[in-house]
């Protein structure tokens, strides 16, 4: 390993606890956001992950919506259990505020 990348990885290894921390309340504080918001015709499913997972009554729409604004989103699931289901990734806040927005507003 070079020494930058040594340098790198003993940082992370140093903070390891408040990295780990950090990315744990933001998924918290997201998932949270998620269940309490009322978008028309999304249902939020609680998941244990780092990720948003949500039931769309108008599926093409919501996934087109997402797909059209640049957001990466796995969508079109296999399982049954899955059908018009959307799923994301938790990041950023200005990311997960835009995605919110971009919903609850995509309905009017």
């Amino acid at each position: 390993i070079d020494y930058l990348a040594g340098t790198v990885a003993k940082k992370v290894l140093d903070n390891a606890k408040y990295i780990l921390d950090k990315n744990v309340n933001q998924v918290k504080k997201w998932q949270k956001i998620f269940k309490q918001s009322d978008i028309d015709g999304i249902e939020y499913i609680d998941t244990n992950a780092n990720f948003i997972l949500l039931r769309s009554l108008n599926y093409e729409f919501h996934k087109n919506l997402l797909l059209s604004n640049k957001f990466l989103i796995k969508y079109d699931f296999k399982q049954d259990c899955l059908k018009n289901c959307i799923r994301f990734s938790i990041v950023d806040d200005i990311n997960m505020e835009k995605i919110l927005n971009l919903l609850q507003k995509g309905d009017n």
